[in-house]
């Protein structure tokens, strides 16, 4: 109780009307974070029943970004309750629309790994976005990447492979492609390809995955597929999402299906409500996830429900 109070009176004194970065020194420096509180009932059912109700700490990010010529700029970010920062590189992007970017950052991946983690609309990533590359989504490497106009961009980078803060686990590097294409009309449309090799084995890791994204006014829908292989593991994986921003308060559905080869299905549907309370600076987030696996010969049946409450204060 006394945590869930504090996260609550620090979401209170950082609340305000707008969400944006603080700019310092001319504009050559911006300053962001967010905190965020969650407190979470869970229930489980297998060969046996078994439940428990947590607070979770949730991350605390503090980010600085540092524009240091016309061309260059430097971006540290920190989740001060993690050791070791989240992103921390040093990028080079000329008018032309050619950017080079060097260090640990978040690999652009599909529309759901680019949205900034206090503007997702649920709490918990996709199935599908598990499977994009092993490690999660950021990583150490260098990425380039060309925009040189609005409706169309291009990326491609190589990484260790071995996720944020991490030695290479072992004599190969991983790499990733995407290609998004952005209509007038609030429709975008992208498609990637990771290939990498994952423990000191060098097992193969391979995806290829196809999303969607029309955000138009109070309208979101976004659309995932994924085709993922790993040692003899086959996965299909899908994830379709649509919310509707009402102003004051966001209702939010998602549902994820990963079909494994020789298993039943994995199922997952979630429903959520955003509450903005006082602006874009403080949201308090109430989601209920349903998570069934429907068993196999090696794998008992098994269902996990999970309902929780977040407050998240930015600035």
């Amino acid at each position: 109780m006394k945590r869930l109070l504090s996260v609550l009176c620090l979401a209170g004194v950082l609340a305000g009307p707008v969400l944006a970065d603080v700019t310092l020194a001319d504009g050559r420096l911006s300053l962001g974070g967010f905190v965020r509180g969650r407190a979470v009932y869970w229930r489980s059912q297998a060969e046996a029943a078994s439940s428990g109700y947590e607070f979770q700490k949730g991350l605390s990010l503090l980010w600085l970004g540092a524009s240091l010529t016309e061309v260059l700029s430097a971006r540290i970010c920190y989740d001060v309750s993690r050791p070791g920062p989240l992103d921390l590189y040093a990028q080079a992007q000329w008018s032309s629309g050619w950017a080079i970017k060097a260090g640990q950052f978040k690999l652009p991946l599909s529309f759901e790994t680019d949205t900034r983690p206090d503007r997702l609309k649920l709490l918990d990533p996709s199935l599908a976005a598990w499977l994009l590359k092993p490690s999660g989504s950021r990583d150490i490497g260098a990425l380039l990447s060309w925009r040189a106009c609005d409706w169309l961009e291009a990326s491609a980078a190589v990484v260790n492979g071995s996720g944020p803060n991490a030695g290479d686990a072992n004599k190969w590097k991983d790499f990733t492609a995407r290609l998004v294409y952005r209509s007038t009309a609030g429709l975008a449309v992208g498609g990637t390809a990771y290939y990498g090799r994952v423990d000191a084995d060098g097992s193969h890791w391979l995806t290829g995955a196809a999303d969607a994204l029309f955000a138009r006014g109070p309208v979101r829908v976004q659309a995932m597929g994924l085709y993922q292989t790993y040692k003899d593991e086959r996965n299909l994986s899908a994830s379709l999402l649509a919310a509707y921003d009402f102003g004051w308060v966001e209702p939010v559905a998602r549902f994820d299906v990963l079909l494994r080869e020789e298993q039943k299905p994995e199922i997952m549907p979630l429903l959520g409500l955003n509450f903005w309370v006082l602006g874009e600076r403080f949201r308090v987030t109430a989601d209920y996830q349903y998570h069934r696996h429907f068993g196999s010969e090696e794998i008992v049946a098994w269902t996990y429900q999970q309902l929780s409450l977040q407050v998240q204060a930015g600035f």
